[in-house]
């Protein structure tokens, strides 16, 4: 017959405990006494230690089963103009992982008939790196230098298109620039040489004028000689003085048009210069797609083993605990249910 619990009793199980003083097994039903817990791990300790022990096996073996790991690392630069990259790089590693790994995973595995490795891509935040990354097996290693060579191989072709367009494009415009400034310099030297000419033809008149203006001065000071009348000869002078004065104008404004066509023609340079120093700077900010460390392998971390050992040993010593006080309460409840 089940016996019943009452303010001055306790079930039976703490009645056959261990030679503790009755002071110490007085608890109140409502709190959790430590001696009890540890008198049930005494109780259950095989079952503590068993199932620690053959979690700690199981996790030895496996440790010791499980191959050295190698990480294979390769490191690629993106193509960029002034250290920022040609494309984003999160389209890239989008295209990347959607698209360019499963199709060179899928060849992968047809020519070489086994499934191909993993590759972790990241991107380096703040410079043009992006890094792939695998975890293999050191025999696994050749399968991984492949398909890492697969994404390089298309990594660089692909930012090698794209910084040849940018240099085509930089290129374009400042032929097409410059091919403008040309043709302005060049008509500006044709309109500089035309009115040379036009100068020196004006300045031969003037002196032509000049001469027949000084004869008929000297005819006008010499009456002895006169050929003409000296009313005549000086409506002749008269005549000549405006038209020295026509030429002498027309050389000042020859001569003004000369010094304009000269400073567009200096500015035009300047500019074509200018033009030539922003093509080079504009070429200079672009720089091509890399692969300045070659892929590495490197030996993982030696603490792996030792660390899953490790946390077999704390796994089993919380199952077996666990399994302690549970195989106690199946106890007690099959006690209570007779």
């Amino acid at each position: 017959m089940n016996e019943q619990n009452t303010p001055g009793t306790r079930p039976p199980s703490h009645r056959g405990d261990a030679n503790f003083p009755e002071e110490s097994r007085r608890v109140p039903d409502d709190e959790i006494s430590l001696v009890d817990l540890w008198l049930v791990l005494v109780r259950r300790r095989w079952w503590l230690f068993g199932i620690a022990l053959v979690v700690f096996a199981l996790g030895t073996t496996y440790a010791l089963l499980q191959k050295p790991s190698q990480t294979y690392t390769t490191t690629l630069e993106f193509a960029a103009k002034d250290e920022e990259p040609l494309i984003s790089s999160d389209a890239v590693m989008a295209r990347l992982e959607r698209v360019v790994l499963p199709e060179l995973k899928r060849r992968f595995e047809a020519e070489h008939e086994v499934g191909a490795p993993s590759i972790k891509l990241t991107h380096v935040e703040g410079s043009r790196l992006l890094i792939l990354e695998s975890s293999v097996s050191e025999d696994r290693l050749p399968r991984v230098e492949a398909l890492h060579g697969a994404v390089r191989d298309w990594f660089l072709a692909t930012q090698g298109t794209l910084y040849e367009r940018h240099e085509s494009r930089i290129e374009r415009d400042f032929a097409r620039a410059n091919a403008t400034l040309k043709s302005n310099h060049n008509a500006i030297k044709d309109d500089l040489e035309t009115t040379h000419a036009e100068l020196e033809w004006i300045k031969e008149e003037r002196r032509r004028l000049q001469e027949s203006h000084d004869h008929i001065l000297e005819e006008l000071q010499n009456e002895a000689g006169l050929d003409q009348s000296p009313e005549i000869l000086r409506i002749r002078l008269e005549g000549m003085r405006q038209d020295l004065s026509i030429t002498s104008s027309e050389v000042r404004e020859l001569q003004r048009k000369i010094s304009m066509f000269r400073t567009e023609k200096r500015r035009i340079e300047q500019r074509m210069h200018k033009k030539k120093d922003d093509y080079e700077d504009r070429i200079e900010e672009l720089q091509t797609a890399e692969a300045p460390i070659l892929a590495a392998a490197n030996q993982a971390d030696a603490l792996g083993p030792s660390l899953t050992m490790a946390l077999s040993a704390v796994l089993g010593t919380m199952l077996g605990i666990m399994a302690a006080f549970f195989r106690e309460f199946l106890a007690h409840a099959h006690q209570l249910s007779t």
